[in-house]
Parts: structure tokens; C-alpha cells; sequence
């Protein structure tokens, strides 16, 4: 009896498991990855970064322009 229990229990739980799984995370696995680096702390947006798409540090301050008129300044 126990041995037919857990036989049934192997034989159903692959595909329940993997239906539960992509309805949580998409197909692969993928979309969990994409939604959790969503709030990843070196991903986010800080007090020199303008927001969590454009990554660039320091924004308008090493453009040539900038460097060009403020050179005399210290």
C-alpha cells in the first residue's frame, strides 16, 4: 500500500510542479528573474542616478561642454 501511494505521488507530481512553477515565474523561469531585478538595490535609482533605466552616474557633469566653460573653476 505505501509503496503504490508514493508511486502515485511520483507519477503525478512532475507535471503539477511545473504547471505551478510557469504559472508563478512565466516560461522558463524567465519573468521571476526580470521582476526580481526590479528591486535589486544596485539597480535602483540613488541620489546621482536618475532613474533605474539610464545608469549613468555622473549625468551632465563630464560632458565636453561642461568641462570646456568650467575649466578655470577648482
Amino acid at each position: 500500500m505505501f509503496s503504490l501511494s508514493t508511486t502515485r505521488l511520483m507519477a503525478f507530481r512532475p507535471t503539477q510542479m511545473n504547471f505551478v512553477a510557469h504559472w508563478y515565474c512565466g516560461h522558463n523561469y524567465r519573468h521571476r528573474f526580470m521582476r526580481d531585478k526590479r528591486f535589486h538595490p544596485s539597480h535602483q535609482a540613488s541620489h546621482d542616478a536618475r532613474n533605474r533605466f539610464s545608469k549613468r552616474k555622473f549625468f551632465k557633469t563630464n560632458r565636453w561642454n561642461y568641462t570646456q566653460a568650467y575649466k578655470d573653476m577648482p
